[in-house]
């Protein structure tokens, strides 16, 4: 007996390693247990918050010292870098690539090698059939090509073996479909891995009329990583800054604020000319892979626009609305642009300067060029500090007057002194929303549409004429079922159903004949 064993395990031809492995890599049970894994850790990394986020420390701080070494060992402070959740990716992606040339040749047989040809044996092993006898002097052939072609099926029509077979199917691109879903995924994936590899999230502060291309990158203390700094490939100018208060004489804080802008120009040497756009809450911006977003108003004790009043030497006054940094033409004056805001005034060392970022004692600097073409420096305060510096000398005439006209500041708009950008630099994005758009639609296709095949075989046996009618369909088998008892009921007036002994032995004749069809079957 055991020589006997020995003999069989010896007959037996021996399964390579790899072999064996890329079975294993191949499994569609592995791919949903790995699909299913990535999902869980994917939640656990938005429940976990991790270590780039603003909230944190808090976090960090309300975990016990036995947590802490476990989130740390497995790496779940930053779980989308670590290198086990990156191997998982890479055997799922693997894993759908391999599914896939398992399932190429099949679906490409359907499309090159479609079966139209059949035996009555074929026909009885599919999911609906039925056998009638044809009505004498009828041609159910005919009637049944007709019937197909009206329901927008691919019609052939060939005889072999003394069987004449009509054959109809549609949507044999449905087959298709799931390769169609591997890509998408496979590129939704791959451009993820890209984005954690290579991608990274910073911050950058913007002034009004100042530049920058310097991202500054928050490490995090508690866990020891540093601090860094990244630089874009472009300059991002601030033009302006605003801010949308509820209350206009509130503070400027995140809940007295509806929205907040940065008008920015980006010059970029790969562009023809500087790009100006807007940024704004819900309003991110994008640029060569870089997302801009609002984070913050910023510190407060600037402003983006001033009301003035201009009074004349002859006691006249005329109000002027300036926006930061714009020109604006004043008759009798010249070009005004208001260009720097003070919000607590104080005069030191001889100079406006600003003692705290509250809203106190205000003042707006006024860059002026008279219509000669000379240029002055002047500043805006309100009335009575006007009066009182004017009075008290504390600042020269040319620091408050211009060709005889004084500017006093009656009301300005509450910005902060920088806008706090988020920014977000992920090279494989455009990949990922592609791929969504891609998967979306392939998973709409194909659970809206189906491959379905119709097989009407003709079968002489002496006098009598038989018609095997079969039918098979990729998905939706109700709708199927459905439009095979319409087409039975439309071939009515040409065939005649079998009694049940009848049909029971034509179908057990079928059945034994069937000649090679398992192969080509679902």
């Amino acid at each position: 007996m055991a020589v006997r064993q020995e003999q069989l395990a010896a007959s037996q031809p021996r399964v390579h390693f790899i072999d064996r492995m890329l079975r294993v890599l191949s499994s569609v049970k592995l791919g949903i247990t790995l699909m299913m894994v990535l999902i869980f850790f994917s939640v656990l990394g938005t429940v976990i918050i991790q270590h780039n986020l603003d909230k944190f420390d808090q976090f960090y701080a309300a975990l016990t010292p036995a947590e802490k070494q476990l989130y740390h060992t497995l790496g779940l402070f930053d779980l989308f870098h670590t290198w086990w959740f990156n191997t998982l990716l890479i055997l799922f992606s693997l894993n759908l690539i391999l599914v896939s040339i398992d399932l190429w040749p099949k679906a490409w047989r359907f499309l090159t090698e479609p079966k139209i040809n059949a035996g009555p044996g074929f026909l009885a092993n599919q999911p609906w059939y039925q056998v009638y006898r044809v009505r004498p002097g009828e041609d159910a052939k005919s009637k049944l090509e007709a019937l197909l072609r009206a329901g927008r099926l691919r019609v052939s029509v060939n005889t072999k073996d003394g069987f004449t077979t009509v054959f109809g199917q549609r949507g044999v691109w449905n087959r298709f479909v799931v390769f169609v879903i591997h890509i998408a995924v496979l590129m939704i994936l791959g451009a993820g891995f890209v984005g954690s590899r290579w991608g990274y999230e910073g911050m950058i502060a913007l002034s009004p009329g100042l530049a920058s291309n310097e991202l500054f990158i928050r490490g995090n203390e508690t866990l020891k990583i540093p601090d860094a700094k990244r630089m874009m490939p472009f300059q991002l100018y601030c033009e302006k800054i605003r801010v949308d208060l509820k209350d206009p004489k509130g503070p400027l804080t995140n809940q007295n604020t509806v929205n907040w802008f940065t008008h920015v120009k980006i010059q970029d040497p790969e562009e023809p000319a500087p790009i100006s756009d807007v940024v704004r809450v819900n309003g991110p911006l994008d640029h060569a892979g870089y997302r801009f977003f609002q984070s913050g108003p910023g510190r407060p004790g600037d402003a983006s626009d001033v009301k003035l009043e201009v009074q004349s030497a002859d006691g006249t006054a005329r109000e002027v609305q300036l926006e930061r940094n714009k020109p604006t033409k004043v008759e009798g004056v010249g070009e005004v642009v208001f260009s720097r805001f003070l919000s607590d005034m104080r005069i030191m060392s001889g100079r406006p300067q600003s003692a705290s970022e509250e809203y106190n004692n205000p003042a707006a600097e006024l860059q002026i060029v008279d219509d000669s073409g000379d240029r002055s420096t002047i500043w805006a305060f309100n009335a009575e500090l006007s009066d009182f510096l004017e009075k008290e000398g504390r600042l020269p005439e040319t620091a408050l007057k211009v060709n005889g006209h004084r500017f006093v500041l009656k009301d300005y708009l509450k910005v902060g002194q920088e806008h706090v950008l988020q920014v977000q630099y992920d090279p494989g994005v455009g990949t990922i929303y592609l791929g969504f758009i891609l998967l979306c639609s392939a998973l709409i296709a194909g659970f809206s549409f189906s491959h379905d095949r119709v097989w009407g075989v003709v079968e002489d046996r002496g006098e009598d004429t038989y018609l095997h009618l079969a039918a098979h369909t990729s998905r939706n088998r109700a709708s199927m079922e459905k439009r095979f008892e319409q087409l039975s009921e439309q071939l009515k007036p040409a065939i005649a159903p079998l009694p049940g002994d009848e049909a029971s032995r034509i179908r057990r004749t079928g059945e034994a004949s069937a000649e090679d069809d398992a192969n080509s079957s679902d």
